[in-house]
């Protein structure tokens, strides 16, 4: 009896394990504002907002924020150097993946980057990449199998 409360313990522990969402944030610098949302199961999610090592420590008020609903969703954003930047992600179906990549070097004499994607449906992937300041894009993705890129 024993062994049958113990394989059932261990089941049931394994079958929550499986289905769980994950997200991340690493913020290095002064300012820098973070949200992820997931309802669903098996989303990923992952905001960084960092200086460059090289050129400074520091990344001056990023804003990111990202949303997940459904299933097996994929989400990064990554902002560097300069602050400034500003990012937003929703996604709501199945297995859509997003992502964004923003850089503002030190040198560079412009503001942040601005960039927002919506997926709505399924196999969807949107990538956004700025360099250097002053950018900005949108992208919406509704039904299935769509690709973009910025």
């Amino acid at each position: 009896m024993k062994k049958l409360v113990f394989l059932f313990a261990m089941g049931f522990a394994a079958s929550i394990a499986i289905g769980q969402n994950t997200a991340s944030i690493e913020q290095n610098g002064d300012g820098n504002t973070a949200s992820q949302d997931q309802t669903g199961i098996s989303n990923n999610a992952t905001i960084v907002q960092a200086g460059d090592g090289i050129t400074s420590l520091f990344s001056n008020d990023n804003k990111a924020s990202q949303v997940q609903v459904g299933s097996d969703n994929a989400a990064s954003i990554e902002q560097q150097e300069k602050g400034e930047n500003v990012a937003s992600q929703n996604q709501d179906g199945s297995s859509n993946s997003a992502t964004i990549m923003q850089r503002n070097p030190w040198g560079s004499p412009t503001v942040g980057n601005q960039h927002s994607q919506v997926q709505s449906g399924t196999g969807n992937i949107a990538v956004a990449n700025a360099f250097n300041g002053d950018n900005s894009g949108s992208q919406s993705q509704d039904g299935a199998e769509n690709y973009s890129l910025l």
